[in-house]
């Protein structure tokens, strides 16, 4: 696992599989909500597989997919690297879907490629949150 920010990228060093951690959301040096994607490198050009908001599950180039992040935080190697390219493509149209932050967003994604259960700790943590915090108003009444 490697940190990095978007002033030093060597995406050169990408690989095929790997899975990278950005900064979705956060207020000054604290991120809320992380975002994920997986690596596919074709011709030493370096694009991304992810599910979006806004166009569901995709692929782009990893530059314009580094444009609207803050930080790219930790790029991780995973089992998809052991696996062609064509059964990444196989793997990525199979997991493909509508974004939807409670059944399918980009931690499931993930978890489709990586062909486990999925599931979505941030989720989860947000609804623990949301409920301690809703306990807190009832108890502080």
């Amino acid at each position: 696992m490697r940190e990095h920010t978007n002033n030093n990228f060597d995406s050169s060093k990408f690989r095929s599989g790997q899975v990278l951690k950005s900064r979705a959301w956060g207020v000054g040096i604290v991120t809320f909500v992380y975002h994920f994607a997986v690596v596919i490198v074709e011709n030493r050009r370096v694009y991304v597989m992810h599910n979006t908001r806004e166009q569901g599950v995709v692929t782009e180039k990893f530059k314009d997919y580094i444009e609207d992040r803050e930080i790219l935080q930790v790029i991780e190697d995973t089992e998809l690297m052991h696996l062609g390219n064509e059964e990444l493509k196989t793997r990525f149209l199979e997991c493909k879907g509508d974004f939807d932050w409670d059944n399918y967003n980009c931690e499931h994604f993930i978890d489709c490629m990586l062909r486990h259960n999925q599931s979505s700790e941030q989720k989860e943590l947000a609804l623990q949150l949301l409920a301690i915090a809703g306990l807190a108003y009832l108890v502080s009444r």
